[in-house]
């Protein structure tokens, strides 16, 4: 499901919300709030697995929209900007947990090809096994590469969408993409063979 496309009526909406949140009314603030704040916490639950840490990602966004709510001149952008501005704080909420060491917050990842409950204990045991080495293998995977993989898997955007949210080209979402897959790839299998 994608995040950022919005019908007439959702954009009209929006640029009244925007408008009056402009001229400082805090009620239509609050309104834009609700009405961005599912895109916002499932961009920063994309990153974190935490909920505390999506909760503090998401005031972040909100606190940094509000503080520059004059740079938007109108609502058809808006919701991009906004989601602009969440996968930035995501990315450098996970920069800094990454530099002090935190490594056991983990990425919140679709389990494509290991959805399924296993029967068994031995097959769920497989199957925690290899969720954890591609949570492994994701936390090892460069801050570009992560948003990228985050961004394509997580939220289902589109690689010119992608391209647009984190300012780089067409060609360089999809060749991250692709050193991004192939490490996990890799990696998981790797641990396969321990």
């Amino acid at each position: 499901m994608n995040t950022l496309p919005q019908s007439e009526s959702q954009r009209d909406e929006t640029g009244d919300l925007l408008a009056r949140s402009q001229k400082g009314d805090a009620q239509a603030f609050e309104s834009l709030v609700r009405l961005l704040q599912p895109m916002v916490f499932q961009v920063a639950l994309g990153f974190f697995r935490d909920h505390d840490d999506a909760m503090e990602v998401l005031q972040d966004t909100f606190l940094r929209v509000y503080r520059n709510l004059h740079k938007v001149d109108h609502a058809v952008g808006l919701r991009g900007w906004v989601f602009r501005i969440a996968t930035n704080i995501a990315i450098d909420h996970y920069r800094a947990r990454r530099k002090r060491g935190e490594r056991e917050r983990k990425l919140t990842l679709i389990q494509s090809g290991i959805t399924d409950p296993a029967h068994n204990p031995e097959e769920r045991s497989e199957q925690e096994d290899r969720v954890k080495r591609l949570q492994a293998a994701v936390d090892q995977l460069s801050t570009r590469e992560r948003s990228v993989f985050v961004l394509k898997h997580v939220n289902h955007l589109k690689m010119k969408e992608i391209a647009a949210i984190l300012d780089i080209s067409l060609g360089t979402v999809k060749s991250t993409y692709f050193r991004a897959v192939n490490h996990l790839r890799r990696e998981v299998a790797a641990g396969g063979e321990a």
